[in-house]
Formats: C-alpha cells, sequence, structure tokens
C-alpha cells in the first residue's frame, strides 16, 4: 500500500500574490562592543559606524598575544609527538598529551591555501573588500589562519607555496593581529 504525501503546511501565494521572501536576519545592534566580543570603530557602507570584532585573548594564549605585540610569534610545540599547532592550549591537538612547550617560531612560511572574500562577513569590514584571507603554514609545521597584506588582491599573483613573512598590525595597546605578506 502506498501512501500520498500529506501537503505542506505552509500554502501557496494566491493567484497573482508574491511569494513570501526569505526571512531578514535581525538588525545589527550598534554599541559600544560587549564585554564578550569587544571591537573597533569602522565605517559602514551606508555611512553609519559599525564596529569591526576584535579577538578575546584568553589566559592560555597569552603570551602568544604578548609576543605579537613585541612582534614575535610564540607557538605551542607537543613535546611527545613533536608537532607545532596553532591556536595556543595546552592540550595537543594531534595526540592529545598534556606535554606542551612554548617555542619562539621564525615566522617563515609558505601559502597553505587562500581565499579572496569580496563581500564582508561583519559590516565592521566593509571598508576592507576585497582582501585575501589565507592559511599560512609556518616552517614549524603550524598552520595559521591569517590575512595576506600588501598585495593585490588578484588570483594571478598569489600562489599556494608562495614564500610569506610576517607583518604585525597593532590593533590597540593589548591587540596586535599577524598577518602575512609576501616574502
Amino acid at each position: 500500500m502506498t501512501s500520498t504525501p500529506s501537503p505542506s503546511p505552509q500554502s501557496s501565494p494566491a493567484k497573482g500574490e508574491a511569494a513570501n521572501p526569505s526571512p531578514q536576519p535581525a538588525p545589527l545592534v550598534r554599541g559600544e562592543g560587549s564585554p564578550i566580543t569587544p571591537s573597533l570603530r569602522s565605517s559602514h557602507a551606508k555611512g553609519e559606524e559599525v564596529r569591526a570584532p576584535v579577538p578575546v585573548p584568553q589566559p592560555e594564549s597569552d603570551r602568544y598575544w604578548e609576543g605579537l605585540r613585541r612582534s614575535e610569534i610564540w607557538m605551542r610545540r607537543c613535546e611527545d609527538c613533536k608537532k607545532a599547532y596553532f591556536y595556543p592550549r595546552d592540550i595537543c591537538p594531534h595526540c592529545f598529551s598534556r606535554r606542551t612547550q612554548w617555542f619562539r617560531s621564525t615566522g617563515r612560511g609558505t601559502i597553505h591555501t587562500f581565499a579572496i572574500a569580496h563581500r564582508a562577513p561583519h559590516p565592521g569590514f566593509a571598508d576592507k573588500v576585497p582582501y585575501v584571507a589565507a592559511i599560512v603554514e609556518l616552517e614549524e609545521g603550524a598552520r595559521v589562519p591569517t590575512n595576506l597584506v600588501g598585495i593585490d588582491p588578484d588570483p594571478a599573483k598569489i600562489r599556494i607555496g608562495a614564500p610569506v613573512k610576517p607583518v604585525f598590525e597593532k590593533l590597540t595597546d593589548t591587540i596586535t593581529l599577524l598577518k602575512f605578506t609576501l616574502a
């Protein structure tokens, strides 16, 4: 015995009426940031001021953020499996060992992958598009999500495996971002 599908709970629009458009996202709250996600001011495409999100350091990554303020890159390496990794945390993501150590990276690496963003993921980044989002593989083995700067966002000018060097972008007195440019 076969059953016939029951009608959808949504009814079709009446003849001559437009279909109901997809729901709109909730409006962005424009404020001074929050204790969870602080932000920096940036101009919005409509002329309104919007804040771009800023990273919030956690206790186990403090040495990484302190190093960036001094233009140094501090990473973690597992003493058991010998693999370097990013983001800094106390437990190795490869073998789950708690025997990890901080070490200073040279900052030299290569482009593992990249994408050119033509649409801002947040209104606070609207004035930055197009930009190049990338994952850089440092010579110590850790892969770091980042942005490539100082280069045209043109795929003909960027290649996987190209050597890169670090650029340190100071956002605030406590936050400096790690970005890369072609070496």
